[in-house]
């Protein structure tokens, strides 16, 4: 989590997400004070807001998941759901080198979301303002 002005950005993977309030101010709340490793070895404070077993590891995405069913929230629908809006819009290569996807799984993604893309590398071959 990071600041710049008065803006708060989370990275997730290699990008940065600009958050917004109410959640900014959380989340800016949870990294002020390291977090604990909390298994057996080395207790050193953690820079990772969800810290795995492992010191200066993040938790696994399928760790994460397990505590947030324990909790009674599902984000596999709402994944779903993000991954789906976001197929429509742009075309599978474009989705692959987002989200560093297998290119078969966006094609299936952007075939899944009703996303039609086979005119795309004509249309930017048209743009004028398209650099190579």
């Amino acid at each position: 989590m990071t600041t710049r002005g008065t803006q708060a950005f989370l990275r997730l993977g290699r990008e940065d997400i600009n958050v917004t309030e109410p959640l900014a101010g959380l989340l800016l709340a949870l990294t002020r004070e390291p977090h604990r490793y909390l298994g057996v070895g080395s207790p050193n404070p953690s820079k990772w807001l969800f810290p795995g077993m492992q010191p200066g590891r993040p938790l696994t995405a399928a760790r994460l998941g397990e505590r947030l069913r324990a909790l009674g929230i599902r984000a596999q629908p709402g994944r779903r759901s993000a991954m789906n809006n976001l197929a429509a819009q742009v075309p599978a290569a474009v989705l692959a080198d987002l989200l560093n996807l297998a290119p078969t799984t966006a094609v299936r993604w952007v075939r899944h979301a009703g996303g039609d893309w086979s005119h795309y590398p004509a249309e930017l071959g048209r743009t004028s303002d398209h650099q190579s």
